[in-house]
């Protein structure tokens, strides 16, 4: 008998992929910042529905990063949501940034 073989954990995906995602990152937190050396390090929830909740800065070295990361999350897309088993489910990403 034939078994029908399918991922049991899929991962989120931002639309367009990682490089989208990288782009959106260094259009949003890059803006305004000329000569910013550090490190940004946040996270957030990519809820079962695919929309993005609980952004928090975990590590800053540049304290007007709070500003830019709220626009880049009130302008960020809905993802494709995680799923185990079939079934959409919430999961966190932490996110390192570092400027050179």
């Amino acid at each position: 008998q034939k078994i029908e073989y399918y991922d049991f954990e899929i991962q989120p995906e931002f639309p367009g992929g990682q490089e989208a995602f990288s782009n959106l990152l260094i259009e949003q937190l890059l803006k305004g910042r000329t000569q910013v050396k550090g490190k940004l390090v946040f996270k957030f929830r990519i809820e079962g529905s695919g929309k993005i909740s609980k952004p928090i800065i975990i590590t800053d070295t540049s304290p007007s990063s709070a500003r830019e990361l709220l626009e880049l999350f009130k302008s960020m897309p809905d993802w494709k949501p995680a799923s185990q088993d079939g079934i959409p489910v919430s999961v966190t990403r932490v996110v390192p940034v570092r400027f050179q």
